[in-house]
């Protein structure tokens, strides 16, 4: 995300280069690209969701999954549960 802790990287354009080309947008994160997700996260529709992991990019990612939804919208739970990932945490024995 596009940040003053990300100063530095951003500044120096090979490492720039290389972050780049790692994140599927191709471009540094803004607030707004997880305005979506926070807006989810802040809402009633969340209420029961626990432990989960929220992609918010809007390209694919490894899953092949689109992330969050876009900014300002607010998607019903059972929308946002496509893009998430389930926690492979097991029980203690």
């Amino acid at each position: 995300m596009a940040t003053a802790n990300t100063g530095a990287l951003r500044a120096d354009e090979d490492r720039n280069a290389e972050i780049l080309a790692r994140i599927p947008a191709g471009r540094w994160a803004t607030p707004e690209d997880i305005a979506g997700a926070v807006l989810y996260l802040a809402s009633p529709a969340s209420d029961y969701m626990h432990g989960a992991i929220i992609a918010t990019s809007r390209a694919p990612g490894r899953s092949g999954r689109s992330g969050a939804p876009a900014a300002g919208a607010l998607a019903a739970p059972r929308r946002a549960r496509r893009g998430r990932r389930r926690s492979c945490a097991r029980p203690a024995r």
